[in-house]
C-alpha cells in the first residue's frame, strides 16, 4: 500500500501545481478580456482556439493521449470564455 500512497502524494503535488497554473492562467484571461473590451473585440475567437489546440496536440508524441489533451484544453478554454463573459458582464453594470 505504501507504493499507492507514494503515487497519490505525487498526484497531490501535481494537483497543487495545476491549481497554481490554472489560477495564473485565469488571471491572464481576465487581462485578455479587459484588453478585448477596450478594443471592441469579441471574447470568442474560434481561429485562436483552433490554433491553440493544434499547437498543443502537435507537442505530444503519444497518440493515446491526444484525445484527452484535446478534451482537456477544449474544456479549459471553455472555462476561460465563461470567466471572461462574467468579467465582461460585471464591467457592463
Amino acid at each position: 500500500m505504501e507504493d499507492l500512497n507514494i503515487l497519490r502524494n505525487k498526484i497531490d503535488e501535481i494537483n497543487e501545481e495545476l491549481r497554481r497554473l490554472f489560477l495564473e492562467r485565469m488571471k491572464i484571461s481576465k487581462a485578455v478580456v479587459e484588453f478585448k473590451m477596450k478594443s471592441g473585440m469579441e471574447i470568442f475567437d474560434s481561429e485562436r482556439e483552433k490554433e491553440v489546440i493544434e499547437k498543443v496536440l502537435g507537442m505530444d508524441d503519444s497518440k493515446e493521449m491526444k484525445p484527452y489533451l484535446d478534451e482537456f484544453f477544449t474544456n479549459l478554454m471553455e472555462i476561460s470564455r465563461e470567466y471572461q463573459q462574467e468579467v465582461r458582464d460585471k464591467e457592463k453594470k
